[in-house]
């Protein structure tokens, strides 16, 4: 009997211990941003704001872009040789463009925000 409540005790800290983890990190967080905002905090930070937005953005268009031909050519390519059997291949456009715009458009954005550069890395030099 011992066992089974020592495994529940230890199941319950695990748990307690990572929700604890979890509020400290939240609380750090919170603690930061009066320092961290360019409105609040350092108000000269506009510059190097305005220029991670753009980093972040307008610069992962073109590997967005790639991401979601490819993805759309994936799509197709199982698409098909499923409606095939059924004769319903000209469905094929219309299943990838509902499947983007519906279900696929929302995650084809954050991967390459996350995968971006380092936003303390040279810029590239104006000519």
């Amino acid at each position: 009997m011992a066992t089974f409540t020592e495994s529940i005790g230890r199941s319950t800290l695990k748990h307690f211990d990572y929700v604890g983890g979890l509020s400290i990190q939240l609380w750090a967080s919170i603690r930061a941003l009066g320092s961290v905002l360019p409105v609040t905090g350092n108000r000269y930070r506009w510059k190097a704001s305005i220029g991670q937005m753009l980093l972040i953005g307008v610069e992962a268009v073109p590997m967005v872009g790639l991401m979601a031909v490819c993805a759309g050519f994936i799509l197709a390519m199982q698409a098909a040789s499923e409606l095939r059997q059924y004769g319903a291949m000209r469905y094929v456009i219309d299943l990838v463009a509902v499947g983007f715009t519906r279900e696929l458009g929302r995650f084809s954005r954050p991967s390459p925000s996350a995968v971006g550069r380092d936003p303390h890395s040279p810029q590239k030099s104006e000519p």
